[in-house]
């Protein structure tokens, strides 16, 4: 059975504008017209959105994307990444520098301003049609799902996130992975674990195939996940 797969993960403030001058601010998109103008401004530093984040996460996302479309086919694998400024971005989306991140929003602050932005409607839309889903998200990125989200028949909701996050995103169809100070053992600081992590299962799917897959899917425990990160380790 050929499984479709989203990776959901986050912008980082580290982004290729090196250099450049006023990126975009929250104030900017507030306001329609003045958002248009400054993307005007800065549209000689438009990049796609794959391209324009280069956090350590981003990048180790992006490497497990790449390894899973080489083994599974480049149509089975799709990223989605959650901007502070832009809401809920293609990978191919052009975007512009801009400097917002729900991190320095309160709990509060941050579901309304990704209420503003469609965050929760869209990302539920987004998550149809897939039978596994991965979301690589912070305490604050995931206050802007609003969640637990509801889960299709057959479908698998993975969230890698820090213990004290799992009570708000357990449900029927979904598992939580730890992604705290404790699993910095696989080789990564807190910054860039989630990324890493997704990255040594994409390996172990690389060199295993769909039937390390299939254990993830029907596992509603983190068994298998934190199986396929040994398996993943040793091949990195």
């Amino acid at each position: 059975m050929s499984r479709r797969i989203l990776v959901v993960s986050s912008c980082t403030a580290k982004k290729a504008d090196e250099g450049c001058p006023s990126p975009l601010s929250i104030e900017d998109f507030r306001d329609a017209a003045q958002l248009r103008d400054g993307e005007a401004r800065l549209s000689g530093w438009r990049l796609r959105a794959v391209d324009m984040y280069t956090g350590p996460q981003h990048l180790h996302v992006r490497d497990g994307v790449d390894a899973l479309r080489r083994r599974l086919g480049p149509g089975a694998v799709s990223l989605k990444i959650i901007s502070a400024g832009y809401g809920l971005l293609d990978e191919d989306t052009p975007v512009v520098p801009y400097e917002v991140t729900f991190n320095t929003m309160s709990r509060s602050e941050a579901r309304a301003w990704a209420r503003h932005l469609r965050i929760p409607h869209d990302v539920r839309r987004a998550c149809g049609g897939y039978d596994l889903v991965i979301f690589l998200l912070g305490s604050r990125y995931l206050d802007a799902l609003d969640p637990p989200i509801a889960t299709a028949p057959g479908q698998r909701l993975i969230f890698l996130a820090k213990p004290s996050d799992a009570p708000r995103l357990v449900g029927p169809g979904v598992t939580v992975v730890p992604a705290g100070k404790a699993e910095t053992r696989y080789g990564a600081g807190l910054v860039a674990l989630k990324g890493w992590m997704f990255r040594l299962f994409a390996s172990a799917v690389a060199r295993t195939g769909k039937a390390l897959l299939e254990d993830v899917m029907r596992d509603d425990t983190p068994g298998a996940f934190l199986r396929a990160l040994e398996l993943g380790l040793d091949r990195e």
